[in-house]
């Protein structure tokens, strides 16, 4: 199966199946501000950074919030969140880039 993931305006996490056009959660899933970056998907799980100042790791196929980490972000569009080998990298409000074991 094909996943597209993407926040909207009003704060809400959205994944769609590509082939079939259908939401994959059952449920609505929020986050707490208005996504920096686009969601990074890597070993079925989905990656975001908000203005809330928080990184959040979901399970993919369910939405489910996994862990989160608070981070100190600026509300200025932010890189790439890159995820390897268990480690989400991300850049704060100083351009300093963290590692967070996720």
């Amino acid at each position: 199966m094909t996943v597209m993931v993407f926040g909207d305006m009003h704060n809400r996490l959205v994944a769609l199946n590509t082939r079939t056009g259908t939401p994959l959660w059952d449920k609505e899933k929020r986050t707490d501000g208005r996504l920096l970056t686009g969601p990074s998907l890597a070993d079925g799980a989905v990656f975001t950074a908000d203005h809330a100042a928080k990184l959040v790791k979901r399970d993919l196929l369910t939405g489910r919030r996994i862990r989160s980490h608070d981070l100190l972000v600026s509300p200025d569009r932010q890189g790439s969140l890159t995820v390897a080998k268990y480690v989400v990298y991300v850049t704060d409000a100083r351009c300093d880039v963290h590692g967070a074991p996720m």
